[in-house]
């Protein structure tokens, strides 16, 4: 025969033992995902730097971690007369900068739209005609010392003759 109150305790101990294995086992596991976290995030951009010069920020996963650091016109404000927002941006994991121009007008009236960073002007220039130039960005500059300027236009097919463009500085 067994005595129940040896059986109680014997349950009582193994189910306490049960429970520091499973959040020991819990907190363990927690701990390797963070760190596989911060791995995946690490090695999701495909560039850093003076690598990422002329590359394009989508394709590279540069654009995970990107910020706006100068936006012109600021939104809010009176903006008669431009076509398009300009966009500086850049992100941190990639040490890169890159323009993006976002069309204020509909697909219909747009014959394109052009994004560069000032700095190089050749090296990072991007035009998409007709349906595709809604939003545009440069290929990217590397941004390791200075963060330069974001330029561009759009340009209208009523009216292709005229073509100003505006920066964004920070």
């Amino acid at each position: 025969m067994s005595n129940p109150l040896i059986t109680r305790y014997s349950s009582l101990i193994i189910n306490n033992m049960i429970k520091k294995l499973m959040s020991g086992f819990g907190a363990m596991m927690m701990a390797g995902a963070a760190l596989l976290g911060n791995a995946n995030h690490a090695s999701a951009a495909g560039c850093q730097g003076a690598g990422c010069m002329g590359r394009d920020p989508q394709a590279m996963g540069c654009w995970r971690d990107a910020k706006t650091v100068a936006i012109s016109p600021i939104p809010g404000t009176a903006a008669a007369g431009w076509n398009e927002v300009v966009e500086l941006r850049y992100s941190k994991t990639c040490a890169a900068q890159w323009s993006r121009v976002s069309s204020r007008l509909g697909t219909t009236g747009v014959l394109y739209t052009t994004a560069y960073v000032f700095d190089n002007p050749t090296s990072t220039r991007v035009t998409r005609y007709g349906i595709a130039a809604k939003t545009v960005w440069s290929k990217m500059w590397p941004a390791v010392h200075d963060i330069g300027q974001a330029c561009g236009n759009t340009v209208l097919r009523a009216d292709p003759t005229y073509k100003p463009t505006h920066c964004a500085t920070p």
